[in-house]
């Protein structure tokens, strides 16, 4: 397959398991997807983290290694006021289904911190994530905030300035 990083993966899957489907048919299963998305699997803690944020005033930006077929969506729909993600290539209306960006994760996506925060400076910026390939970009953040961490993410995590929560 010629598959050399997790990008590669990822593209060749959506390319195999959506590639030529419609712009409208990407849009009506979005459009289906993401309210179902929020009742059944965002977590009510990461509802009310949001909500407290944005009643803070807080500038919330939605940052993830998922393509950006319904993150879009789903950030309007959750009240953020901007996204970063993967994003896929198009062929006028027809999904190719191959990566048209990096993949959002890792390094990427501390390199897409720095330029965001480069645009609004001075700001106190709170990081949440739930994974590895999100520990570089929560040092770069004032308060980092890891989620349902598994035992050998709390052990990579370890002497980072993390705060722990564990939501059900």
């Amino acid at each position: 397959l010629g598959i050399r990083d997790r990008g590669d993966l990822k593209g060749a899957l959506l390319h195999a398991v959506m590639g030529g489907a419609h712009r409208s048919e990407i849009q009506a299963w979005t459009d289906e997807y993401v309210p179902k998305l929020i009742a059944r699997g965002v977590f009510k803690e990461a509802l009310a983290a949001i909500r407290k944020h944005r009643d803070a005033g807080d500038h919330l930006v939605l940052m993830t290694a998922t393509v950006d077929l319904y993150v879009p969506e789903l950030s309007r729909a959750l009240g953020f006021d901007a996204y970063l993600c993967s994003q896929v290539s198009w062929k006028e209306d027809r999904l190719e289904g191959w990566l048209a960006s990096p993949n959002m994760r890792d390094e990427e996506k501390a390199s897409a911190l720095r330029r965001t925060v480069a645009k609004f400076p001075g700001r106190r910026l709170v990081g949440y994530g739930n994974s590895a390939p999100d520990l570089p970009h929560l040092k770069l953040v004032d308060q980092a905030i890891l989620v349902n961490a598994s035992k050998s993410l709390r052990k990579a995590a370890s002497g980072l300035p993390v705060e722990f929560k564990y939501w059900l």
